[in-house]
């Protein structure tokens, strides 16, 4: 009993045992929970506390926010009453200077058009000026004076290594037609430039002849309207036409009579037979009433300044010529009536300048001090910088290069602006009309094979380009956003262009290009040689890691020169650069690059052409070479082919390899086989490999938009029908 009595109490302990674990794991879990309900209830109090904080945090931000809408409504408000205040103050302003000028101080007219026929009929005093020169640049003021002191003009021609780049007419007081309204805020006014391009002297001889024709009862009176668009200084170009009238004014075949009008004023230097002097007449006259038949007659030329806002210029009563100015906004519409009758009516196309030519004119007006308050630097190498900047963004506008920083940052904003409207489908473009959207973008340039004889640039003598690579740059980058301007693109001649740019984005690397045309996707072929065809045997398959080195560069950037050829040894140049002309492009290429490593200069040339039809010529590649001494250090030159799929190219019509064309025949054949053609101005050109004369070259193709071709020629011109820019189908097949 007694050991069953232990067994009993044995398993009574166990139990015990078990019932005081079970007892702690109850208190255990007990507690632990009663741990979680005191956490929740301090989570849900800090909750609590978060959500009536957002609240109280919201209230005030909502509050903030009514208080700036109010502001917002109120600034709105204020600014409406401000909008309205200034276009009252406007119409107050335009009728005070409209009730100035009908009360013209006309002897003060009359004394300024006196002093003005005595230097322009002075002889002009000579001198050279070395861009760049500041010695010289002293020696320029100094003749300044003693020329204003002697009533006389100082005529500066500014060179650079021996060419001259521009003339610059520097007179005693204001020219006629800076004097003007239109002419405010424009810098240097006792300064007028002249372009020496055989276009410009053409243009110039052109209206001289047409105007100094006198008619008989109105009849054959000629008129000659420059037409170009905006801020290009096309009005500064007529100082020339009166100085030259004036100068030669009842001299034999020249008119006897000379009118100026401008701003309500009409000037009129007479010849008087009796006397032999040069009567001078002034005239309160507006040219809506100068038009009409009756109010003023005149026998000789009159040169014309019309107002900004002129909607429409009529048949002047002049029995000689008339020239005037016209912007590219309507301008067929604004000279419609000039166009009735039985006079003749000519227009002569003005464009944009070209970088040389502003960067000369920012030397000379620095050097006399008219740069001041333009943010263009004190120091000559900041402000030619400072040219070449401004050149590189707006283009050859002289209005938006030497102007005030705001207003050159304002044309920057509304170039952002319009790029969405460019080639729209409301888009209209035409030499007589550059709508908004495209003005910021491209412009009518005249074209010197088209020019007529005498190297005149009529209307029709012209190529459409971009003002300059930055806004062809932008044109590429839109491709992705608006592939349907590509269209447009090829009907004004601007493809190529575009290419360049896409080249140019590609190798600097620049964002907002489509992924397709970087160089890693082109598609490379070695060249087979001048009369071999192309074919898919020809394709290289090139890693992108072992790229030419010109092509894969690290860190790209671009540096600048002037002239058609680059002449500096090769062996300072620096590998990592892009080198282009100021201009459009050089001579050999649009621009070029160098690797040091494989001592070779790549140029780049890109074209919508097929090679063959591209051909190098052999004086310019000497030149060229010559230029950068590759001769001397063991240089070579890799010609890289650009062209692009998007134009039409298939393996059917597949080109033959580069060339360099041999303008003589006399120098002794390169290549064996070398084959002889004629070009298309009918002189003879033999047709050599360009591999044969110590260069290399890929042939290089990458896709606008693979999956279309586009026609490449354009319509006829046709100066009373503006182009069309309805999208035409796609036609052919895709070469792949």
């Amino acid at each position: 009993q007694e050991s069953k009595l232990r067994d009993q109490e044995s398993k009574l302990r166990d139990q015990e045992s078990k019932l005081r674990d079970e007892l702690r794991d109850q208190k255990k879990f007990l507690r632990n929970r009663l741990d979680q309900e005191k956490n929740e209830e301090k989570y849900e109090e800090e909750m609590r506390k978060l959500v009536e904080k957002y609240e109280e945090e919201s209230r005030k931000v909502q509050a903030q926010i009514e208080k700036v809408e109010a502001k917002i409504v109120t600034l709105d408000t204020r600014i409406a009453e401000t909008q309205k205040e200034i276009q009252e103050m406007t119409k107050k302003l335009e009728a005070a200077q409209d009730s100035a000028w009908s009360k013209i101080d006309l002897p003060n007219q009359r004394a300024y058009a006196k002093r003005v026929l005595t230097w322009m009929r002075n002889t002009p005093e000579k001198m050279t000026l070395e861009l760049g020169d500041m010695k010289a640049a002293e020696k320029l003021k100094e003749a300044t004076k003693q020329c204003e002191q002697a009533n006389k003009i100082l005529t500066v021609t500014i060179s650079k290594d021996g060419v001259e780049q521009l003339k610059a007419h520097i007179a005693p007081d204001e020219w006629p037609i800076f004097r003007g309204q239109k002419q405010e805020g424009c810098q240097g006014k006792k300064v007028l430039f002249q372009r020496l391009r055989p276009a410009d002297e053409g243009r110039l001889q052109h209206t001289l002849k047409k105007v100094k024709t006198v008619g008989v009862d109105g009849d054959n009176r000629q008129c000659v309207i420059w037409l170009g668009v905006p801020a290009i200084a096309k009005s500064s170009g007529m100082n020339m036409v009166l100085w030259i009238l004036l100068n030669n004014i009842h001299k034999e075949d020249w008119p006897s009579d000379v009118a100026f009008h401008m701003d309500s004023v009409l000037m009129v230097w007479k010849h008087n037979p009796t006397t032999g002097n040069i009567l001078i007449e002034c005239h309160s006259i507006t040219l809506d009433n100068l038009n009409e038949k009756g109010s003023y007659e005149m026998d000789g030329p009159l040169v014309i300044e019309a107002p900004e806002n002129a909607t429409e210029v009529r048949r002047p009563c002049s029995r000689a010529g008339v020239a005037l100015t016209t912007s590219s906004r309507h301008a067929d519409v604004m000279t419609k009536t000039l166009m009735k009758g039985t006079h003749s009516l000519t227009y002569a196309l003005c464009d944009p300048w070209e970088a040389e030519a502003c960067i000369a004119m920012a030397f000379c007006l620095h050097a006399l001090n008219c740069l001041e308050g333009l943010s263009l630097g004190n120091e000559w190498e900041k402000v030619e910088e400072n040219v070449k900047t401004r050149h590189e963004n707006v283009g050859g506008l002289l209005r938006f290069i030497f102007c005030y920083e705001y207003r050159y940052k304002s044309r920057l904003k509304n170039q952002r602006s319009a790029a969405e409207r460019f080639f729209g489908p409301e888009s209209q473009v035409w030499v007589f009309h550059v709508d908004f959207s495209a003005k910021h973008f491209i412009a009518p340039y005249i074209n010197p094979e088209k020019l007529e004889e005498g190297n005149v640039p009529l209307v029709g003598a012209h190529e459409w380009k971009f003002l300059s690579r930055q806004r062809a740059s932008e044109a590429a980058k839109m491709l992705e956003k608006n592939p349907s301007i590509i269209t447009s693109l090829v009907t004004y001649g601007l493809l190529f262009q575009v290419q360049e740019a896409v080249l140019i984005c590609a190798l600097m690397r620049e964002e907002g290009l489509k992924e397709k045309l970087r160089p890693k996707h082109w598609e490379w072929y070695d060249d087979p040689g001048c009369g071999n065809r192309l074919t898919p045997q020809n394709r290289l398959r090139l890693d992108p890691q072992l790229m030419p080195r010109g092509i894969e560069m690290k860190n790209p950037c671009k540096v600048f020169f002037t002239g058609r050829y680059l002449q500096e040894d090769v062996t300072k140049l620096k590998e990592n650069v892009l080198y282009l002309s100021l201009g459009w492009q050089t001579v050999l290429g649009e621009f070029l690059s160098v690797s040091h490593m494989e001592k070779k200069i790549f140029v780049y040339q890109v074209s919508t052409k097929l090679p063959k039809e591209h051909a190098f010529k052999e004086d310019q590649l000497k030149k060229f070479r010559a230029c950068l001494k590759l001769e001397e250090n063991g240089y070579s030159v890799c010609v890289i082919y650009f062209r692009d799929s998007s134009i039409g190219l298939r393996w059917d019509q597949a080109p033959t390899g580069m060339a360099v064309a041999k303008t003589s025949k006399s120098v002794k054949s390169i290549s064996k086989g070398a084959k002889e053609e004629g070009d298309s101005k009918g002189k003879h050109l033999e047709h050599v490999s360009l591999t044969d004369v110590g260069a290399t070259g890929y042939y290089v193709r990458a896709l606008l938009q693979p999956n279309k071709n586009h026609k490449m020629a354009p319509a006829p011109w046709n100066p009373r029908k503006r182009p069309s820019l309805k999208k035409e189908k796609p036609s052919g097949t895709d070469d792949g």
